[in-house]
């Protein structure tokens, strides 16, 4: 039986030792079309349960609406299509997905919805979107090779 106290210490402390966080290898600012410079703020866990919450949700509208975009062929890693079908998209996803991108951006920016649709275009929303899954995915590779490295001690110490 696993010790949790004990666990959950060892994972901080594999954690410690990890870059945890794209976020202190990116920039923290980011210049938007409109001129402003915009702060990309750091993920705590409740911003990634929300924003988790919120990807969930985008995905599930758009597979209903696009289903192709989720195709055993579009998701292949050695795919080009998936691009062409994506851009392809665009006219019937963003009129369908725009509040739930919308409402993605407002709570990873701290921004209000309203800012979010005056003030951000496409360009805008790829230079924000791009470091948010790559923080999003360097903190869950970090998190599972903690949990690994834990385990692995914790079976050498058996």
């Amino acid at each position: 039986m696993i010790n949790l106290k004990k666990f959950n210490k060892e994972v901080r402390e594999a954690m410690d030792k990890e870059e945890k966080d794209v976020a202190f290898n990116r920039e923290k600012y980011i210049n938007i079309s409109t001129g402003e410079q915009l702060e990309l703020p750091r993920l705590t866990i409740g911003r990634i349960l929300s924003i988790s919450a919120g990807i969930a949700a985008l995905a599930k509208s758009a597979k209903k609406e696009a289903p192709e975009l989720f195709s055993d062929k579009a998701v292949n890693p050695e795919s080009e299509s998936f691009g062409f079908q994506l851009v392809q998209s665009l006219p019937v996803l963003l009129p369908v997905l725009s509040g739930e991108i919308i409402n993605l951006l407002s709570t990873y920016l701290k921004k209000e919805p309203e800012w979010i649709k005056e003030n951000l275009n496409l360009e805008d929303l790829a230079m924000i979107v791009t470091p948010l899954f790559a923080n999003l995915l360097s903190q869950g590779n970090s998190l599972v090779k903690a949990i690994n490295d834990t385990f692995k001690k914790n079976d050498q110490n058996k």
